[in-house]
């Protein structure tokens, strides 16, 4: 089933152009949420916006937007004024540029969608572009319109298809050299870090996701399953984590744990992985309508 699209228009490269849709990478149809709950009679609670000096309520539709300029001072700006400053959205994803994947700082990467072609007539354009841009191992940077902000996204090849990530803008990004300065500098214990770097020889293997799971929300989908049935849940208790005291120690224990795990060719095998299939199931947790 195809799936749907959250924004349509138009790949262009030059003069090439090919209609394209997106859709989001990534859900959150699997995590828990909650609402709000009066405990007394079971009723969902719904916020209600008050004046923070009168108490008094006040709708939403008759609020404005405000910008702190001062404490407690504010400029008032309303919906229509924002709405004059929106760009308007082309609906083309123009490619300005190549440049190799490795040249953009991960701390840029946002948020990801799938790029589909639209239709069966834009299938051969999409198909070259993508070949192409594979073949030649470059990433497409663009701007686009969503939500009536102007991102800069990259364009990405992945197996036959693309993906396009927005970009953060420099502005958003704190520079880590002041904080890295607090690292000390003075020289390391030769021995340690030759210990360190067979360590993580040992432990050296390919990704895989599904080893990860997030054991929080496995935790809050047992907890809401244990709620539905009306059983005691079974709550984890806390673990303590004690301070390394000897660092040499700690490492050549380190050491000793992952070389009981056994060799495989001379070499210590790597972390058992799970096939996507072999991954741990549950069962889903009706979501709240």
């Amino acid at each position: 089933m195809a799936a749907a699209g959250t924004w349509k228009g138009f790949l262009k490269l030059s003069f090439v152009t090919c209609a394209v849709r997106l859709t989001p990478a990534v859900t959150g149809a699997e995590r828990v949420s909650f609402h709000l709950i009066n405990p007394e009679t079971g009723n969902r609670v719904r916020m209600k916006t008050h004046d923070a000096e009168t108490d008094d309520v006040i709708e939403r539709k008759d609020l404005v937007k405000g910008y702190e300029y001062e404490k407690g001072q504010y400029a008032l700006i309303d919906d229509e004024e924002i709405k004059a400053l929106r760009i308007e959205s082309t609906r083309t994803i123009d490619i300005e540029r190549f440049v190799p994947l490795s040249d953009i700082d991960r701390r840029y990467f946002d948020t990801p969608y799938y790029l589909l072609p639209d239709n069966k007539m834009a299938m051969e354009s999409y198909c070259v572009i993508q070949e192409a841009a594979a073949q030649e191992k470059l990433v497409g940077i663009a701007k686009l319109v969503m939500a009536n902000r102007e991102r800069v996204v990259a364009i990405e090849p992945r197996d036959n298809g693309m993906i396009v990530t927005t970009l953060r803008s420099p502005d958003e990004l704190r520079e880590y050299q002041p904080l890295f300065e607090e690292i000390d500098d003075k020289p390391l214990d030769k021995e340690m870090v030759k210990m360190a770097k067979q360590l993580i020889e040992r432990m050296t293997g390919d990704f895989d996701p599904s080893m990860f799971e997030d054991r929080y929300q496995a935790a809050l989908h047992e907890l809401v399953e244990a709620k539905i049935k009306g059983v005691t849940p079974h709550l984890p208790k806390p673990t303590q984590t004690g301070q390394v005291i000897n660092l040499f120690e700690a490492l050549k224990r380190s050491m000793e744990t992952t070389k009981e795990a056994g060799k495989a060719g001379g070499r210590e095998t790597r972390p058992t992985r799970h096939k996507a299939s072999e991954a741990p199931q549950r069962r889903k947790v009706r979501r709240a309508s």
